[in-house]
């Protein structure tokens, strides 16, 4: 017992000496020093950008301000921290194989970002989220420089919205989730036995009869479509035939 108390303590100062980052970047390397995180905060762009890039500066500013209480939304001529973000290209249409790296450095003068396409600059604003740290002092950055790719092409989570109904604000908090630890795939589980979860406009008796009033309105998969988009995540919809459909015999018992 009294090893395996010893060992335990040892692998937790461990982990309270790593950075909380999930997943854990392809290559990793602390520096001395940090960055103390000073209102407001200027991103500036060069190469590509467009409105997923401000989209992403917008959000990734409100969490900041969220958590932090500081007032980051200031006029450009107020002194602060600097975010310098260079990205090549737009991505190709979402689609598994695209480059999503990305290299983060955070030092003295303040933080750099390069990114191959828009969806590595999202990660790095997710990684960078993460790096945010707090003590006596106050919010910094650890400087660290970061080199960082996925291990694994397709990153995914299956929504069930059929066995427990999820409204659109539920999904919509999840593609959030989702893009703060760098997935790029959202399985929307639309149909099954207990309903059938989306409306459709030539066959409205399916989910009229099938779903007890519960389903995604055509308005609401467009909304999260737009968001996913936003986020650099495919959605990938799954309608489940031949079995799992007994929803649909509700309407149409003759199938």
């Amino acid at each position: 017992m009294r090893p395996a108390l010893v060992f335990a303590y040892l692998c937790s100062s461990v982990l309270l000496g790593a950075q909380p980052l999930m997943p854990w970047p392809a290559g990793y390397a602390a520096m001395d020093g940090r960055l103390g995180v000073q209102a407001p905060i200027h991103v500036s762009w060069s190469g590509f950008h467009d409105d997923r890039l401000h989209a992403a500066e917008r959000r990734w500013l409100t969490r900041m301000g969220d958590i932090t209480g500081l007032t980051l939304f200031e006029p450009d001529s107020l002194p602060g921290t600097t975010i310098a973000v260079a990205v090549d290209r737009k991505g190709d249409h979402l689609q598994v194989g695209e480059d999503e790296s990305y290299a983060l450095a955070i030092a003295e003068g303040g933080i750099r970002i390069r990114a191959t396409t828009d969806l590595g600059a999202l990660h790095a604003f997710a990684t960078l989220y993460q790096l945010l740290q707090r003590d006596e002092q106050g919010w910094y950055f650890p400087h660290v420089a970061i080199n960082d790719s996925p291990r694994f092409p397709w990153r995914g989570l299956l929504l069930d919205v059929c066995r427990h109904f999820m409204p659109r604000e539920v999904v919509l908090r999840e593609l959030d989730g989702l893009e703060l630890v760098k997935m790029n795939v959202l399985h929307l589980h639309l149909t099954e036995d207990q309903g059938f979860r989306i409306e459709s406009k030539l066959f409205p008796e399916l989910h009229e009869q099938g779903s007890e009033g519960q389903y995604l309105s055509q308005e609401d998969i467009r909304v999260i479509l737009r968001e996913a988009d936003l986020r650099g995540i495919r959605v990938i919809p799954e309608f489940d035939l031949p079995g799992h459909a007994t929803s649909w015999f509700v309407s149409h018992p003759e199938l």
